[in-house]
């Protein structure tokens, strides 16, 4: 009988711990996602043809922050925020070296199996090559959720 009750009282005991470390622990937000590639980058800029990558990415409902990503130069170059619906995406990233200077344009797009939907663009961004001595840089886009 009394092993009976000290088994059923650490029972009780037990699954409270369970449950309570279940409610006290905090939600995890959803992690970033980068679309980069490091690379060298010149100055003065070459005459060169537009650099293009592209990945497909699956999303959740919600809100994100989507920027660029400049590292070895500017960490914070330019973002917005975007209600995504949930789909896979096609994100895509272009470096385009100009006469002076670097634009950088991002552009998300639903993947659909008909008539794709419209894209969601990133405005370019332009970066003046005097300020960007020759060197290599990670450059793309990310996309943090707000939740």
């Amino acid at each position: 009988m009394l092993r009976s009750r000290l088994i059923k009282a650490l029972g009780i005991s037990i699954a409270g711990t369970v449950l309570a470390t279940g409610i006290a622990a905090p939600a995890k937000a959803a992690a970033t996602a980068y679309n980069t590639r490091t690379m060298y980058l010149a100055y003065p800029t070459p005459d060169l043809a537009t650099a293009c990558w592209t990945r497909n990415i699956a999303l959740a409902s919600g809100t994100y922050k989507w920027g660029y990503v400049f590292k070895g130069h500017n960490d914070n170059a330019g973002s917005r925020n975007i209600y995504l619906t949930q789909a896979t995406y096609s994100w895509r990233f272009c470096i385009d070296p100009e006469d002076g200077y670097y634009d950088f344009s991002s552009t998300l797009q639903v993947i659909v199996d008909v008539d794709p939907l419209p894209k969601a663009y990133l405005p370019v961004l332009a970066y003046s090559g005097s300020l960007i001595p020759g060197g290599t840089y990670t450059v793309g886009s990310y996309l943090d959720p707000y939740f």
